[in-house]
Parts: C-alpha cells; sequence; structure tokens
C-alpha cells in the first residue's frame, strides 16, 4: 500500500503527483489494470515469457556495449503546428 506524507507548505498538486508516481513505480496500477478482467493461465504463462525473453535480450545488448533501444517522439497528430523561428532576409 502507498503511503505519503503531505510535506508542510506542499500543495495537493504536488502531493497527489508523488502519490501517482509512488503507485507507478510500485506497479499498482499495471496490477490493477491486469486484474480488472479475467485472464486465462496460458495467457500468464505467455505473458510472463516474453517480459523474461524481453530482460534476457535487455541484457545482452547490455553485456555487448550497445546501447539500449530509447523512444523517439512522435510528430503531434492534432492541434495547431509548431510554428518556426522566422526568417530574415539578408
Amino acid at each position: 500500500m502507498a503511503k505519503i506524507a503531505i510535506k508542510p507548505n506542499e500543495s495537493m498538486k504536488d502531493a497527489l503527483k508523488r502519490f501517482k508516481k509512488m503507485c507507478n513505480n510500485e506497479g499498482i496500477i499495471s496490477q490493477l489494470r491486469r486484474s480488472a478482467y479475467y485472464e486465462k493461465p496460458s495467457e500468464k504463462r505467455r505473458r510472463a515469457e516474453s517480459t523474461r525473453l524481453k530482460n534476457i535480450r535487455k541484457f545482452e545488448r547490455l553485456r555487448q556495449g550497445k546501447p539500449l533501444k530509447t523512444r523517439l517522439k512522435r510528430p503531434r497528430r492534432f492541434g495547431p503546428p509548431r510554428r518556426e523561428a522566422p526568417r530574415t532576409e539578408s
């Protein structure tokens, strides 16, 4: 169970942010989402096997000195286009 003590002069927004981060780090949210629906034992084994293999590949890459894969930022789909700096003619 995640518990936080609210510090003096700390806003509720900051305290909630710390609480959410703690829940995420402890895996409470992912556990809750997994247990929301019934998961067949074969699906549990398949998920556990895939995470095991993923960890093996990750540590193999680290052992060989290759950098870990990082996510690239996707371009924004919605909203106004990003503004570019104004061009100056010279």
